[in-house]
């Protein structure tokens, strides 16, 4: 019985362990299959990963950052990069030619400055007269004076053709440059600027595809990959080949967009999601923010493109507009009214319609209806270079949703327009305000700063009147704007086609420097340096400060800018705004006797004495054998007035 029993027990243990192997090999064979397949999904995504890195090293198509350092500057200077439109295209051949206008600021913030930027499209940059019309220029000149002894930097991102996709790109390195206040205007090219709904440099129609198009741009492959694909296909443009055309004429791809559509409405959806983002970022990061509402052309830009819905009878449609003009022509203006609210009632996704009817209503003295149907015709303009209703709409609720300041920039062009309504009393074009309306634009932020109590305290706070004396818009400046805005106005939408212009006879030397500098004969540069040494001949010194602020806070690293601003101040009568750029020069160049000497003199006008007599004596420190010095030194601490110091009339 026993060797029975061994026998099956032996077999039953054989049977196990035959099992067992059996089963630990199919475990392993199972395991390897697990991790070949593994390899078989990385070995694709390494190899990408090995190529992207080869790329990066061998330094294919970097994107373009916002900022960039400054070349051939003394210390640590960075600035807005002119080239950051390109990072959102393949190739830069495809890119619009459209920058950020150059701002030198310190990278490593001050604990002493106040640091602002400010983010929008074509009218936050300035367009047509440039920097020094824009809310960044303006606000800076009249913060720099209600705050002469702090360092008020104000970098402005701004620049035509973008929307708010490239601000809501732009956050996070906006945020690493610790900005204390972030200012937006922006809503205007949701439609046609850079990747909009209905522009011709759009990436996608879906918003969630743009967004992962952008995310995926980063990548130096795909870059590689889309540049292939262009050049293969033969979509790139010649090496320095020139655009034909503005670029507004240029930008649009469809060019009707309906009132209400699936494109209008995506154009909405847009912004909304773009600057729900943007805000949150600043949001999260503690930086204030100023957001606007935004304006344009109502009385006096017609809509560029209107349309009838496929239901209306286009005779009927016609006979009524026709008998509405012919009334109003003739002043029967009840009649006018009955026939334009008939032709509005027939089809009210017609822009000429509602145009027509709030011409009507304003010569009745109705102006509040007359000013809804401006904007009802603006909203029903098919060709959407001006932002509809909506767009506010959105900006207002966003404001309130996210914590953000909202300042009313619409109601205060309106308040400063007859019959309030918005017309080519601040407007130049379709949305673009003029140099008054540019003054108002940056007013209303102004303003609400002051209100609020941002920077610190306002002891001398600069009334509109004098900032409009003061403004930084040079005769130069807004001579260029207007010489763009013929250009413009020469071509599509505002002509059928492309026509022939050209500038004015010259009617004085500020005029020609103003011709050569936009022909590009001369830089800006050299434009205002001509500027100055014109003023300074003529005796013109207010226009003479004017160009040298705006040359000063151009180069704030240049010793020279700052010291002819301020000996001009001084000549000026103001001592104390004086010592803001002398101050600067003296830093940049602290052993230059005609900036110490300057500097000195500076102090004392400003009442402080004390403080004069010690910037003397590190002047005699330098220059020990100058017996006017050691005068100038004896004569403060003797309580007497100095005599008049010989510093250079001319900077």
């Amino acid at each position: 019985m026993w060797p029975r029993i061994i026998c099956h027990r032996l077999k039953h243990l054989a049977t196990i362990v035959t099992e067992s192997g059996s089963s630990a090999n199919a475990k392993r064979n199972k395991d390897r299959r697990k991790l070949f397949l593994a390899i078989a999904l990385l070995l694709p995504l390494l190899t990408l990963l090995l190529l992207e890195g080869l790329l990066r090293i061998a330094g294919f198509a970097p994107p373009e950052p916002l900022f960039v350092p400054v070349e051939n500057a003394p210390g640590q200077y960075i600035q807005p990069n002119e080239k950051v439109i390109q990072r959102y295209f393949a190739d830069p051949r495809l890119a619009p030619r459209t920058a950020i206008d150059t701002t030198f600021f310190p990278a490593q913030k001050s604990d002493d400055s106040f640091r602002i930027v400010l983010q929008g499209g074509s009218t936050a940059a300035g367009f047509p007269y440039g920097k020094w019309a824009s809310p960044a220029g303006l606000l800076k000149q009249r913060l720099i004076r209600s705050f002469p002894d702090r360092d008020i930097e104000l970098v402005s991102t701004a620049m035509s053709a973008v929307n708010s996709y490239t601000l809501a790109d732009f956050a996070d390195e906006i945020v690493a440059i610790e900005p204390d206040a972030v200012l937006i205007y922006a809503g205007h090219n949701e439609y046609l600027g850079v990747l909009g709904v209905g522009s011709a440099f759009s990436s996608a129609r879906s918003p969630s595809l743009t967004r992962l198009i952008l995310w995926l741009q980063q990548w130096r492959l795909f870059r590689l990959i889309q540049k292939s694909f262009l050049s293969l296909s033969g979509a790139l443009p010649d090496e320095g080949e020139e655009p034909p055309g503005t670029l507004m004429a240029r930008i649009a791809a469809e060019r009707a967009i309906a009132y209400g559509s699936r494109e209008f409405e995506a154009g909405v959806a847009q912004f909304r999601h773009n600057m729900s983002g943007l805000l949150d970022t600043y949001r999260a990061a503690g930086i204030p923010v100023m957001i606007a509402t935004i304006a344009s052309n109502l009385r006096d830009q017609p809509p560029f493109s209107s349309g009838l819905e496929e239901s209306t009878d286009p005779q009927r449609w016609q006979e009524l507009l026709e008998l509405a003009s012919d009334q109003f022509e003739q002043g029967r203006l009840d009649e006018a009214t009955a026939t334009a609210n008939a032709l509005v009632e027939l089809d009210d996704g017609s822009a000429e319609a509602h145009f027509l009817l709030a011409r009507i209503l304003e010569s009745s003295g109705d102006t509040g209806a007359a000013g809804r149907h401006y904007a009802a015709a603006k909203d029903r303009d098919r060709l959407r270079f001006r932002a509809p209703e909506a767009i506010n709409t959105v900006i207002r609720e966003l404001a309130s949703e996210y914590g953000a300041q909202l300042i009313d920039v619409e109601a205060r062009l309106q308040a400063e327009s007859p019959n309030g309504i918005v017309g080519s009393e601040l407007m130049v074009e379709h949305l673009h305000p003029n140099v008054r309306g540019y003054f108002f634009l940056a007013d209303a932020f102004y303003d609400a700063m002051h209100e609020l109590g941002w920077i610190g305290v306002w002891s001398a706070a600069v009334d509109d009147a004098a900032a409009w004396e003061t403004r930084s818009v040079t005769e130069i400046d807004r001579l260029g704007g207007e010489y763009r805005v013929m250009q413009l106005k020469s071509d599509w939408p505002f002509q059928p086609s492309k026509q022939a212009w050209s500038l004015p006879p010259p009617a004085d030397e500020i005029e020609v420097i103003a011709q050569n500098w936009f022909l590009k004969r001369i830089t800006w540069l050299d434009a205002m340096n001509q500027a100055l040494a014109f003023y300074q001949r003529a005796g013109n010194i207010d226009e003479a400060v004017r160009v040298a602020l705006n040359l000063a806070d151009a180069f704030v690293f240049l010793d020279d800018a700052q010291y002819a601003a301020g000996q001009l101040l001084l000549r000026q009568g103001q001592p104390r705004l004086a010592l803001r750029y002398l101050h600067a020069a003296a830093r940049l160049q602290p052993r230059e006797p005609r900036h110490l000497l300057a500097l000195a003199q500076a102090f004392y006008q400003s009442g402080y004495r004390e403080q004069s007599i010690e910037t003397l004596r590190r002047l005699a420190e330098i220059e020990p054998d100058n017996p006017r010095t050691a005068e100038l030194i004896e004569r403060l601490e003797s309580g007497l007035e100095p005599l008049p110091a010989r510093t250079p009339q001319d900077p």
